[in-house]
């Protein structure tokens, strides 16, 4: 990993960006929600622009920003859930090997696979999500006050919402369970994204040898996913803790095996008639029937036979 004065120069920048994008949630905005999520964005553009060293650095610059800035626990947030995952998906997604020592051509190089880059970040959203639940005291006080909250503002919005007595409870037993869940998803399915767009934006530039991926053949969860997930799903129905802590791992596991789902749907269509209108109508059932996303979940835990991009001969050096 090469540390130069490009790296560090431009790591500073992109974590100064990244800080002010993870900043912006303060608003309490839809859009501060969107610019929290892209956040990683300006991490991954750097560390693919000018080594992962810039990633890197970007990542201890943001964290620092948003403690002076903002706070230590925000910091920590941004750290661990976005951040750090980004810097680990530039580090990896950066890597190649000569193809002659997997049984590959001699002289060519082989890449490291794009979903192998997505099960690790996703499993380290996971585990930054398990470990701010337990510094912040993460169970059902926290939910019970949450659900009160809410309670108070869906009354300030209608009046005339009268709340029966069980209300509160089952609204706090819901988002006991859904919160490890749906956040670790949420947050796995926005790196995603953060990578496509960073490959997109710098791709053209000629800065990142690695050649383009298709994703939608190339995003296949390897084995070791399916076993973690399927591990992490049995283990979340226990109570407690231990509960709690697999149902992250299963999230971010479960948001990972939803976009192979796609992809696979995606390559499959590849050339049939219709393609558009089909992918247009799973989006809309995705986008308006949440329950749909299990069906992706489904189709991606039944194909892990991923591909890794090959340069043919000795790949063009990069800027960095």
């Amino acid at each position: 990993m090469t540390i130069n004065t490009q790296a560090i120069l431009f790591g500073i920048l992109a974590g100064a960006a990244s800080a002010l994008l993870a900043g912006s949630v303060l608003t309490q905005t839809s859009l501060a929600v969107i610019l929290f999520l892209l956040s990683a964005f300006p991490l991954m553009v750097a560390g693919l622009s000018f080594g992962p060293a810039a990633a890197l650095i970007g990542a201890g610059v943001a964290g620092l920003a948003v403690a002076v800035l903002v706070s230590a626990p925000a910091a920590m947030v941004m750290l661990l859930t976005t951040a750090l995952p980004a810097a680990l998906a530039t580090v990896l997604i950066s890597l190649a090997r000569p193809a002659d020592e997997i049984g590959g051509q001699a002289g060519d190089t082989v890449w490291y696979p794009l979903a192998d880059t997505i099960f690790y970040a996703s499993l380290v959203i996971a585990g930054g999500f398990v470990i701010l639940g337990a510094y912040a005291g993460y169970g059902m006080e926290f939910a019970t006050e949450f659900a009160r909250t809410m309670e108070e503002q869906f009354k300030v919005v209608n009046p005339e919402f009268v709340p029966s007595a069980e209300f509160a409870p089952s609204l706090a037993a819901f988002i006991y369970r859904a919160v490890p869940l749906i956040q670790p998803a949420l947050l796995t399915l926005a790196l995603m994204g953060s990578l496509y767009l960073a490959l997109a934006v710098v791709r053209p530039s000629g800065r990142f040898a690695r050649p383009k991926d298709d994703w939608p053949l190339a995003l296949r969860m390897p084995r070791a996913g399916l076993l973690a997930f399927g591990f992490s799903l049995a283990v979340s129905f226990l109570p407690g803790p231990v509960g709690l802590t697999a149902t992250a791992f299963c999230g971010a596991l479960g948001a990972a095996f939803a976009a192979a789902g796609l992809a696979n749907i995606h390559n499959r269509l590849r050339g049939k008639p219709g393609r558009g209108f089909v992918l247009g109508l799973a989006y809309l059932a995705l986008f308006l029937f949440l329950p749909v996303l299990f069906l992706f979940v489904f189709i991606g835990l039944f194909d892990t036979t991923r591909a890794a991009p090959v340069t043919k001969g000795q790949p063009p050096k990069t800027l960095h």
